[in-house]
């Protein structure tokens, strides 16, 4: 999600209220964005990312920045967490 942030802060810096600026967006112009983004995110920033995030608070597994997203997959670093997200979309 940051770097979706810093992404619109650095091609719109007009808008400071970005959950605002989002909301008039549509699922395709979201999806699109996102798209966007991830390609535009390079290997040395994802493990820069990741690297940052694993210094976060442990998730209820114990895992230093466990609950936090992948900034690749957007998916939860702990395979424990992982596992009960993708769990919990299923149902």
């Amino acid at each position: 999600m940051k770097t979706i942030i810093d992404h619109i802060h650095k091609h719109h810096p007009h808008k400071v209220a970005t959950h605002r600026y989002l909301a008039g967006w549509d699922a395709a112009q979201l999806a699109e964005l996102i798209r966007t983004v991830r390609a535009q995110t390079t290997k040395a920033d994802v493990a820069a990312r990741l690297a940052e995030l694993k210094q976060g608070p442990k998730c209820t597994h114990w895992v230093s920045g466990g609950a936090s997203p992948h900034p690749a997959s957007g998916k939860p670093i702990c395979p424990q967490c992982r596992a009960e997200t993708e769990g919990a979309e299923a149902a």
